[in-house]
């Protein structure tokens, strides 16, 4: 029996943090490398009176879920070298020296047990740091679905190849068993194993050989999942780029190394000696050498496939030249502080006022207590005994970079693709999806065209997508966004917007077949990432696509998340799908429009998985319907938990035609009334630069402070208009108190226990649909299953609404950082309750036991302006006014309303009180309170 090519070597390894664990979102190579610039910050020399021995040591931090017969632990956030320590209910189960602070699986034994309580510490240089907050362990069935552990479905990553001796697997089952195989002529043979893997794992085996068909198989108790799909071996390439070295200092014992070919054995030596042999599991690795490099030592780096090999040499650098670290922006209440660019294996120090708080690595550190406004916080990075000679020093706060300015990949690349002068022109067979289409539409051949624009580096970046909307077919819609194209790839992104120009001939029936159009071009940028000597090769993130679309293209990208995963076939070339598609933003989009072979419309796209974001102006002419807040409503279902967050944004005076530079002459949109609340074309083009950057920030790149401005939080300067606009948002981390859809009583409050009720007189107080038309509170573009509640008093009365929290909700609570909800005023024919023009203002206020906190005025977090009537919006003929009533959400500190409470008794919260007394009489909408981060 032959025995695994990874279980002779000799060395530790782990996966490129930035790739797989989502801890960077900038290249980290010399030649590519750019200043990260953030507000408040400052890079400092050292100072002298820095002191360094307080003793002090993070609480490790465990990563989620835990599950009952699970043979590891993973924990991130130590020190490197520090003895991390697993411990069940107070009883060591595993130990092992930290060496990847972003994320190291140690083995435990005896098996986790359901309902242990698991907790890990950090022990170094004598000094023990804090337990980490504690995980309990879950039963299989409680974190998977009833069908029981799913298959690998991200395996593999890239292409699998002949000599190949490592490959790469994610969404394991934590503390799970996972096994290879492959199958040829001779039957299937178990060529690689692990027995307690982590959530992702790398995996070494025997050698792939071509036409081998390779499959993945967990197991967690006896539970054991299905096999993965199966995936072919192909030949070995003859030739591939040469790998890339990030910059190593003096004393690390991990390099970074890129564009690898996955698979290959590495080696790497200094001088005679062999420091580190490996196989790379994909194209890019943090390797732990097993010893620390010296100040000029000089590495070469050899990897093999076969019989090709190809050979780099680095330079280790001096202690002088070890930077400073940069943080993501630190928040009021924060007592995790990310690290957007640690050098791999190094030892992250946070100080503030000169005590030390943090201490740990990786890009993940826990401080010993939560950060408080305008502390000044200090971040040290070394490397063994050398200190780097500068600090990073930042303001505690929500300052963020404005996304309407270019971004710091300011070389950009342009090229269009499959037009004319291509040598490499594509086409692809629809006729599967457009059975019926308009005169001239190629179905059987349409062709695969795009503009590109792409930083210049090697990469990987992003993938973004835009697709139009319905125009005139002869005209080339797709150029009208190269505003955008450009900025995206400024803020180092692949930014492509695609030609489906000729389904624009079709009144209806096509909008299956613009998604599936678009779910091809993805197919052909995977096909060129994979391919060897292609300028796109290894230059894409395919683990970080968003798609973005106007118009009908607005829906046509959540038909293709749906198509994605529905329609996908992996032994059907055409429908070979599972884009990793982490983010769709959408430009006032159509809803409704997909159809099926039947001609009959099909049901409602429900967006999941997936981040989301929509925005419409208040003149649009065309969608005049604000149709993408149905997408809006569906998307993130209340009663299911998600991961991902959703927004809406909501611009008064913006029209439909002037995203887009080549619909700016349409005179189909013309607007008589009113005519002065119009914005100017390059208003809306710096809106949709600013926000939809942001977004891709958010959802693609890891940054996530990015939230504070698309939930309506962070403002910036005099570079985005300052005109009227209404967000929505929800965040993932969030604990909804009501949310209106368990029945139609007000009453009634949506968590367990939670019960609702009045104080004073109002004048209305019901629940209602919110696209009920036979209600005065109609909300244009809702969808149809959304309620919420309407509430109304008049002159002179302050009525109060009243939520009784049972004291399992007040605990979460106070785990969270805001109380928000969605409210607004609602638009009446013939004014009553609001007067047209003026704002509105309501107070919240906490109780607590037998205490009040302070009452806080609600338009201190968000303005709640009287809808825009958007009156005789013209096409040809005048329309009846359509006025846009939508909800804002308003996000109040916990901090705020907590007052001066002491800190015991903050977890006392009995109730929350609503109180209209700021204006005199009103009519406004209420949906989604909840706790919220």
């Amino acid at each position: 029996m032959k025995i695994s090519y990874f279980k002779k070597l000799p060395v530790f390894f782990s996966l490129l943090a930035c790739l797989f664990l989502g801890a960077c979102d900038k290249d980290f190579f010399p030649e590519n490398t750019f200043p990260i610039v953030q507000s408040g910050s400052r890079v400092e020399p050292r100072p002298d009176d820095l002191s360094l021995d307080q003793g002090v040591l993070s609480p490790v931090i465990i990563i989620p879920p835990l599950i009952s017969c699970g043979k590891s632990v993973t924990v991130r956030g130590f020190v490197p070298g520090a003895d991390i320590r697993i411990y069940a209910g107070g009883t060591l189960i595993g130990s092992a020296i930290g060496t990847e602070p972003e994320g190291q699986t140690i083995l435990v034994a005896p098996d986790l047990v359901l309902d242990q309580s698991i907790t890990a510490k950090q022990v170094f240089e004598g000094v023990e740091g804090p337990p980490s907050d504690a995980v309990v362990v879950k039963s299989p069935a409680d974190v998977y679905p009833p069908s029981g552990i799913p298959p690998p479905p991200y395996f593999p990553f890239l292409p699998l190849y002949d000599c190949g001796v490592a490959t790469f697997l994610a969404s394991l089952p934590p503390g799970g068993i996972l096994k290879v195989y492959a199958q040829n002529a001779s039957g299937q043979t178990l060529i690689g194993q692990i027995d307690g893997c982590g959530g992702e794992a790398a995996i070494g085996v025997e050698p792939f050989h071509t036409g081998e068909a390779i499959s993945a198989q967990t197991q967690i108790c006896t539970n054991v999942s299905p096999f993965s799909e199966v995936h072919v071996v192909q030949p070995a390439p003859s030739t591939w780029p040469a790998a890339q070295v990030a910059a190593i200092y003096e004393e690390s014992t991990i390099i970074n190394i890129r564009q690898l070919v996955n698979g290959a054995k590495v080696t790497i030596s200094r001088g005679t000696d062999i420091i580190g042999t490996f196989g790379a599991p994909a194209n890019d690795v943090r390797a732990h050498l097993g010893v620390t490099v010296r100040a000029g030592d000089v590495l070469e780096i050899v990897q093999e496939l076969c019989d090709i090999s190809s050979r780099i040499t680095t330079t280790v650098q001096p202690c002088s030249a070890l930077p400073v670290a940069h943080i993501q922006v630190p928040r009021a209440g924060d007592q995790i502080i990310k690290v957007l660019d640690a050098v791999p294996g190094s030892r992250i120090r946070i100080f503030v006022g000169g005590q030390e708080i943090g201490d740990g690595g990786g890009s993940q550190i826990y401080l010993t207590r939560a950060l408080d406004a305008n502390e000044t916080v200090v971040v040290l990075q070394s490397m063994g005994n050398c200190l780097s000679a500068s600090v990073l020093t930042i303001r505690v706060g929500r300052g963020l970079t404005d996304p309407v300015t270019a971004g710091p990949c300011g070389d950009i690349e342009r090229l269009d693709y499959g037009g004319g002068n291509d040598p490499d022109q594509r086409t692809t067979d629809i006729r599967l999806y457009l059975p019926t289409p308009g005169a001239g539409t190629p179905v059987g051949a349409m062709p695969l065209n795009g503009r590109v624009r792409y930083p210049s580096g090697s990469g990987p970046f992003p993938l973004v997508i835009l697709l139009h909307g319905r125009h005139d077919p002869s005209s080339p819609s797709h150029e009208g966004y190269d505003y955008l194209l450009d900025h995206f790839a400024s803020h180092c992104m692949i930014a492509v917007s695609i030609d489906e120009n000729l389904l624009n001939g079709p009144s209806s029936g096509e909008m299956d077949a613009r998604a599936i159009l678009l779910l091809r071009h993805l197919q052909l940028w995977r096909e060129w990432n994979q391919t060897p000597g292609h300028p796109f090769f290894g230059k894409v993130d395919m683990g970080k696509i968003g798609l973005a679309g106007h118009s009908r293209g607005g829906e046509a990208i959540a038909v293709a998340h749906l198509f994605n995963t529905r329609l996908h076939n992996p032994a059907d070339p055409l429908h070979n799908f599972n884009f990793n598609i982490r983010g769709l933003y959408a430009i006032a989009p159509t809803d409704g429009q997909l159809q099926y072979e039947t001609n009959t419309y099909g049901p409602p796209v429900a967006l999941n998985n997936t981040d989301y974001y929509v925005m419409h102006g208040s003149h649009d002419a065309d969608v005049n319907m604000f149709e993408g807040h149905k997408m809006y409503d569906r998307a993130l279902p209340v009663d299911a938990p998600t991961s991902n967050f959703k927004g809406l944004l909501f611009i008064f005076g913006a029209n439909h035609t002037h995203w887009n530079t080549v619909w700016e002459s349409r005179n189909r949109e013309r607007l008589v009334n009113p005519a002065a609340s119009r914005i100017s074309s390059a208003d809306q083009k710096t809106i949709a630069k600013s926000y939809m950057t942001a977004f891709w920030l958010a959802a693609l790149k890891g940054r996530a402070e990015y939230r504070y401005f698309l939930n309506g939080e962070a403002t910036f300067g005099t570079l985005l208009p300052t005109i009227p606009r209404v967000t929505q948002f929800r965040d993932p981390s969030r604990v909804f108190v009501n949310h209106y859809q368990e029945d139609n009583n007000p009453a009634t409050g949506s968590f367990p226990g939670v019960t609702n009720s009045t104080q004073g007189t109002f004048a209305v107080n019901r629940e209602i649909g919110f696209i009920d038309f036979s209600r005065e509170a109609y909300f244009l573009g809702s969808d149809l299953g959304t309620k919420g509640l309407v509430v109304a008093w008049q002159d002179g009365s302050t009525p109060e609404l009243h939520i009784q929290i049972p004291p399992n909700l007040a605990e979460m609570g106070l785990n969270r950082e805001f109380l928000a909800l969605q409210t607004g005023q609602i638009f009446e024919a013939s004014p009553n309750y609001n007067t047209p023009v003026a704002d509105k203002n309501f107070t919240v206020q906490l109780v607590f036991d037998q205490s009040a906190g302070p009452e806080v005025e609600a338009a201190s977090y968000a303005r709640f302006p009287y809808p825009l009537p958007a009156a005789q919006l013209y096409y040809g003929t005048p329309d009846d006014p359509a006025p846009k009533s939508v909800l804002q959400t308003v996000r109040i500190p916990m901090e705020r309303l907590y007052g001066d409470l002491p800190l015991e008794a903050r977890g006392k919260l009995t109730e929350i009180i609503i109180k209209y007394n700021r204006s005199p009489k009103g009519i406004m909408g209420v949906d989604e309170i909840q706790f919220t981060n």
